[in-house]
């Protein structure tokens, strides 16, 4: 907090994981909203640590408010884990980083319609396999005994200036979800949004109208954002977390690499061309 009060007067703390969070954001801008009357405030938001989860909710919020958004991130130096420790034992590398029990959740903001055709599962795994099964175990567990057509795999591809690292990191991703080959397997981007988006409306034109689409949202911050502003196109997709019982944070990612932001600026015209998708504007 002591950051925060040398760049600003006033700070704020608000506790995402509290019921009436959302509302409660929401209230605090509109009161910023009032006081500035006709001047567009402007909003920052930094989701360099923020779960998908948050960043999903948070941006929900702030799409239904008339301000000024710029979405700001920092890239990593070291990501875990790294390829050297999978590579010394995969065996015992997979035994360590299983992960069971975690609580599966629908995201509220995010349901999805009426589930009135089969399920599609659209995958973006991290290096925890356990996660992404849950999750799909959770939406229709025959469709791990029999993927077929309704699992499809979306592979982050890094942001690594070495094609060589950046394969084995794939390979790594591949390898311990026990991702058949022969699976349907799509890469995209981990830091280009809009790639997200890109792949997400091609699987959508092929799948809309004889699956439920689905998606389990366990990849990149940039990914998530991308997954957002699509389901808020598309709104009858739903999208799926898992809520872990701890975090270790000896594990998280270190250092700071580039720095980069998204910048929305008004969010009114954001939203109209994003109501205008798929519409035909007849003029006399």
């Amino acid at each position: 907090m002591d950051f925060f009060r040398k760049i600003s007067s006033r700070v704020s703390k608000l506790f995402c994981d509290e019921t009436g969070f959302n509302y409660r954001l929401k209230e605090i801008i509109e009161k910023k909203i009032i006081i500035k009357e006709e001047q567009l405030v402007k909003i920052m938001f930094d989701i360099s640590v923020c779960s998908s989860k948050l960043i999903l909710n948070v941006i929900k919020t702030l799409f239904e408010l008339n301000i000024d958004l710029t979405i700001v991130y920092t890239e990593a130096e070291i990501y875990y884990p790294l390829y050297s420790e999978y590579i010394s034992d995969k065996k015992l590398f997979k035994e360590k980083n299983t992960v069971t029990n975690e609580t599966v959740v629908l995201n509220s903001d995010f349901a999805g319609g009426n589930k009135v055709t089969p399920d599609l599962v659209i995958s973006f795994p991290n290096f925890k396999a356990q996660r992404a099964k849950n999750i799909i175990s959770e939406i229709d567990e025959t469709i791990l005994l029999k993927p077929d057509d309704r699992l499809i795999w979306i592979i982050g591809s890094p942001n690594i200036n070495e094609e060589e690292k950046a394969n084995d990191r794939k390979k790594m991703m591949i390898e311990i979800n026990d991702i058949d080959t022969n699976s349907r397997i799509y890469e995209v981007s981990t830091l280009y949004y809009k790639k997200t988006i890109e792949q997400l409306e091609s699987i959508y034109q092929n799948h809309n109208l004889i699956n439920h689409i689905n998606i389990a949202d366990l990849g990149s911050k940039m990914q998530t954002i991308g997954i957002c502003l699509y389901c808020l196109i598309r709104p009858e997709i739903s999208i799926y977390h898992t809520l872990p019982k701890s975090y270790g944070t000896f594990r998280y990612s270190s250092g700071t690499k580039c720095f980069w932001a998204i910048r929305f600026g008004n969010l009114d015209s954001v939203r109209q061309s994003i109501n205008n998708i798929d519409t035909i504007n007849i003029t006399n």
